[in-house]
């Protein structure tokens, strides 16, 4: 594998992963309707680390990629299927606690959803790395064997390909159509701005530089660029008290 990225090769790999995540999850739907469950829950585990890895390519744009450093560290998570699925947890998490109608609190003290489930995310990742295989393979408990069709119920086959094929579908209208490759190529000098001028926000511990830019990036409307400028000043000064 070409160890060297560039932000257009980035686009082809995002695209691919997105793409075999599709096709993963519907091979999963038609294992699911037959009654093979074992199979549906591993093909559907499969098809959230495909996507994972098309949020690692997407998001790797931000990264230096002439830092031979930086370089290595994304290889190694493309190759992780740790990663991978931690990438398209963090999503589904996010799709669940965040209510975008509801302004963030970070004044908050008690621990919300949000909190809670990234608490908990190594533990489900394990769980799902295991569960995979054993979706896939005889095994031993008690000294007797244990088949895939002993562990996997139906309806943990089914929610799981619900909870995977929401997050896909939405990721599939955002980017239907679009050349990925020539997105992120065009958008490289806007992500070389954003990844300064983040090294300079953590280095000054001062974020709020970066609300111009993520405004210009995301597009976003003035009131809600003013609603992110209060949030990050209220952050910092809850970190200097």
């Amino acid at each position: 594998m070409a160890e060297s990225l560039t932000p257009r090769l980035l686009g082809r790999f995002a695209r691919a992963a997105l793409d075999n995540a599709s096709s993963l999850l519907a091979d999963a739907e038609i294992l699911l309707n037959q009654g093979r469950y074992p199979r549906a829950l591993a093909l559907t585990v499969l098809a959230a680390e495909e996507f994972g890895k098309h949020m690692m390519c997407m998001s790797a744009a931000v990264f230096d990629l002439n830092d031979p450093a930086d370089v290595k560290k994304f290889w190694k998570r493309f190759r992780s299927h740790e990663a991978k699925y931690q990438n398209w947890h963090g999503q589904l998490i996010d799709y669940i606690a965040i209510d975008p109608a509801t302004p963030f609190e970070p004044s908050k003290a008690e621990p919300d959803l949000w909190d809670e489930m990234w608490a908990e995310m190594p533990r489900v990742v394990r769980e799902a790395m295991t569960l995979k295989l054993r979706a896939l393979y005889v095994d031993e408990q008690d000294g007797q064997p244990t088949r895939p069709d002993d562990l996997v119920d139906p309806e943990l086959a089914a929610n799981s390909w619900k909870s995977v094929s929401m997050i896909l579908e939405d990721a599939e209208r955002m980017w239907a159509g679009a050349d990925l490759s020539d997105l992120l190529e065009r958008g490289a000098p806007k992500m070389e701005g954003l990844r300064l001028a983040m090294l300079e926000a953590k280095e000054k511990g001062d974020p709020s530089p970066l609300v111009a830019i993520f405004g210009e990036i995301l597009d976003l409307p003035e009131d809600e660029l003013a609603r992110l400028s209060d949030t990050w000043a209220e952050a910092r000064s809850l970190e200097e008290e």
